[in-house]
């Protein structure tokens, strides 16, 4: 099953995922993806995300809480591969292109 979907706003540098936290894909694994399909590249070919994030610290900011329930609430931006990266406790992800005007 399919945990996740990208959209790209083509007059602007933005795309879009959608993730089901629930489904076990992690954040980082979501967004080493992101970008490597935006950039039409394989993910070993991307800087290792640890270099700019820790990997297990944000998969630990999204992972359920300890009574079970799915984070639905914050988010955390940081730039990577040269996009701005924003993760939403919705499962939202979005990648912006650094110095790309905002519309």
């Amino acid at each position: 099953m399919e945990d996740t979907t990208h959209d790209a706003d083509y007059d602007s540098p933005t795309y879009t995922s959608q993730v089901d936290w629930s489904a076990e894909r992690p954040p980082s694994s979501v967004v080493v993806s992101l970008i490597a399909d935006v950039e039409d590249v394989h993910p070993v070919e991307l800087e290792p995300l640890h270099s700019t994030i820790d990997p297990g610290a944000l998969d630990r900011l999204f992972a359920p809480t300890t009574i079970e329930t799915d984070r639905t609430s914050g988010h955390v931006a940081f730039a990577f591969e040269g996009y701005h990266v924003t993760i939403h406790g919705d499962g939202g992800v979005t990648a912006k292109a650094i110095g790309c005007e905002s519309k």
